[in-house]
């Protein structure tokens, strides 16, 4: 009894030291902003020469602001994924036997804002040219990023992060995962007419030097120019570098869109490792083979259109066509997709597309079709 009596004592006074030292939530809440999304994508997929199956993928990611002083704030973000895989009963075909659902994405750091000047600091994001901004898989590590606004359009910007995580089946070249430092300098401008960003990086033991340079101009009304350019230099001996370039037209009026372009990797055996879903790699507007920044003396010619139905409903129509060159094997391909988008509300959006890719040798290749609805919720 009298054990009893002490553990009651030890629990009761550990409560009201709790009470006594605890925010209200009211307190706790006050200030804090959040934002993230919410998203489910179903995929089919069917094959000439493999299994079809079914995928779902959900995404939850929920960012958290807590300001803790003037222009300083900590940032948290929770991610969560599950990607599952089935074909009949055959659960996670394709997976390699799990069902992913990681939280590796989480991340933790500091954000100063002051005017001109802004810096995270911690497990950080690394937005940039040539990593995920895929918001599901961004590209992270532990490090630095700043950027400071020298004024009239300018401005400077820098990050060093180690151990560099492009992101899981994100990355180009077989490598998942750099586990290398990243540095990185920037300069960017930009105003009505002209938004350029050159940056240049260095990545320990893997490239002395990665280029990028980014340029959209707008001479008129509606009508926009893009290039793309990319320069990597490996630090291993009798590597070639590797160089790919972009360049695309696009105009827009009255609800209707359209752009036509064309990329092209240079015949290098080097390896440019870089994300599949930066804003560098990703330019095909196809949904399966979009990205060529990595293959051998390829072209790609692409144009999309488009049409707003009304305020809510669009439709697009887009079309891709490959030619790796003297690649053994004739991986040559055509991909063709036509989807619609429609906006529910402000947050609520939907997104369904039906893909088809023909390679030129059916034999040697797998032609393949892929449809994917999607719902995505904002906040």
């Amino acid at each position: 009894m009298k054990l009893a009596k002490l553990s009651l004592a030890a629990i009761l006074a550990a409560g009201a030291f709790s009470v006594a030292n605890a925010s209200s939530l009211e307190d706790s809440i006050k200030g804090v902003t959040l934002n993230g999304m919410l998203r489910i994508r179903f995929y089919n997929r069917t094959f000439d020469h493999a299994p079809a199956y079914n995928r779902w993928r959900t995404n939850g990611i929920f960012i958290f602001g807590v300001p803790v002083g003037d222009n300083l704030s900590i940032v948290y973000r929770s991610s969560v994924q599950t990607d599952i895989h089935t074909n009949g009963n055959n659960l996670s075909y394709a997976q390699g036997g799990t069902i992913d659902n990681t939280i590796a994405n989480n991340l933790l750091f500091m954000k100063y804002s002051n005017g001109p000047a802004n810096v995270i600091l911690g497990k950080i994001p690394v937005a940039t040219p040539i990593t995920s901004i895929d918001p599901a898989t961004p590209t992270h590590g532990a490090g630095v990023l700043g950027t400071y606004n020298v004024g009239n359009g300018l401005t400077l910007a820098g990050a060093f992060v180690d151990a560099v995580n492009i992101g899981p089946g994100e990355a180009l070249g077989g490598v998942q995962y750099l586990g290398n430092d990243l540095g990185a300098l920037a300069v960017m401008y930009k105003n009505d007419m002209v938004n350029v960003a050159a940056w240049y990086y260095r990545i320990t033991n893997a490239y002395d030097s990665i280029f990028t340079v980014q340029a959209t101009v707008k001479p008129m009304a509606g009508l926009s120019i893009h290039g793309d350019y990319s320069y990597f230099n490996p630090q291993a001996a009798n590597t070639d570098t590797k160089k790919f370039y972009n360049i695309n037209v696009g105009y827009a009026a009255n609800g209707f869109s359209g752009k036509v372009g064309y990329a092209n990797s240079s015949d290098d055996n080097g390896v440019a490792s870089l994300a599949a879903d930066s804003t560098i790699a990703a330019v095909l507007p196809t949904a399966n083979r979009y990205v060529i920044a990595n293959m051998k003396d390829t072209d790609a010619w692409y144009g999309k259109v488009g049409y707003n139905v009304d305020a809510k409903t669009n439709v697009y129509a887009a079309y891709t066509s490959i030619d790796q060159g003297n690649v053994a094997g004739n991986n040559d391909s055509d991909e063709y997709m036509a989807g619609v988008k429609y906006q529910y509300n402000k947050k609520l959006g939907f997104h369904a597309y039906y893909d088809v890719l023909d390679y030129d040798n059916d034999v040697a290749n797998n032609d393949e079709n892929e449809f994917r609805f999607e719902a995505r919720y904002n906040f």
